[in-house]
Parts: structure tokens; C-alpha cells; sequence
């Protein structure tokens, strides 16, 4: 039992340091998480404006920029077209515009034809934005450092446990008169 103890404790002792190495950012220094969640949004954009929607609520704001530049597109006329969906957005500031969704449209998912008409410029972007992530489903993407952290440790693990059967196994070889 004492070799079995033994194995656990080094695997402990030397599990507990492979987290901590130069250059490593650990959790205390780790800025805190997002308490608020973010409204789903998407993004398009073709080799004249790049868009950006967010649903908040019954509300879809656009943020309609320059592709080159990236300087808000000013004094547009927006149109947007999708499925129970027919409206002309508003400019709320520069290069923002905003509309309501009806109250008809009960879908999660609101894949959207956008139109944009400002002078010169002139272009048709499609985007999907809804809610598809659901409440609570927040998955934790492990990271290198962390693989490497669970591959050590395993490995200490095995090796451990090789050490208590080769040991158990010598010592019954060699005390003569005990039987197996």
C-alpha cells in the first residue's frame, strides 16, 4: 500500500507544477468574463461595404461601413427584405440604421437580403442573425496548455502505477518461502 501511497503523492507534487511556467498567463491575471450576454449578431460584406447586424430584442441595428476605408456609409437608403420581413431602415447616427421586426414574425433565425443605395455606391449583401446559441449552452474550449497539463499528469499516472505492479511483482519473486 505504501508504494501505491508514494506514486499518488509524486503525481500530485508534480501535477500541480506543470500548470505554472514562464510566460503563462494563469487566472488571476486574466481579465474577468463578460457578466453580460452579447446580442447575436452576423456580418457581411463585399468588396464595397462591410455590414454588421444586431438583434436586440425586436430591434435589428446595421452598422454599414466602407469596405476600403471603413468610414460609415451616410444618408443611405437601407433596404431590408426576409421572410414575413419588408422594411426600410432608419439612420439613428452615421452609418447606423435601425428597424423593427413585426410582431408576426415569431423565427429564431432571420436570414436577411440587405439593400444599400448611397449616391455612387450601390450594393446587395445577404446575412442570418438569430439566436443560435442556447441559454446556458457555454462550452469550454480547452486550450494547449491544458491538454498538456491532463497529458503529464496521465502519464504520471501510468507510470505510477507501473512502478507499484514491477515493485509488488519483484518483491514476490524474491521472498522465498511466500507463497503467491
Amino acid at each position: 500500500m505504501k508504494p501505491f501511497l508514494f506514486a499518488f503523492a509524486a503525481l500530485f507534487a508534480t501535477g500541480s507544477g506543470v500548470l505554472a511556467h514562464e510566460g503563462d498567463v494563469h487566472e488571476e491575471q486574466r481579465p474577468p468574463a463578460l457578466s453580460i450576454p452579447l446580442a447575436p449578431r452576423a456580418e457581411a460584406a463585399t468588396d464595397q461595404i462591410e455590414l454588421l447586424a444586431v438583434l436586440d430584442g425586436g430591434v435589428i441595428t446595421l452598422y454599414v461601413d466602407r469596405f476600403a476605408g471603413n468610414e460609415p456609409v451616410v444618408g443611405a437608403r437601407v433596404e431590408v427584405q426576409g421572410e414575413g420581413i419588408e422594411a426600410v431602415a432608419a439612420e439613428t447616427s452615421p452609418g447606423v440604421y435601425a428597424f423593427s421586426l413585426p410582431p408576426s414574425t415569431s423565427a429564431t433565425q432571420h436570414a436577411l437580403t440587405v439593400s444599400v443605395e448611397a449616391g455612387q455606391l450601390a450594393d446587395l449583401l445577404t446575412v442570418t442573425i438569430g439566436n443560435a446559441e442556447l441559454p446556458g449552452d457555454h462550452r469550454h474550449q480547452t486550450t494547449s496548455a491544458e491538454w498538456t497539463a491532463w497529458a503529464t499528469a496521465g502519464a504520471v499516472l501510468l507510470a505510477g502505477a507501473a512502478l507499484v505492479v514491477a515493485r509488488r511483482l519483484h518483491f514476490r519473486r524474491r521472498r522465498p518461502g511466500r507463497k503467491p
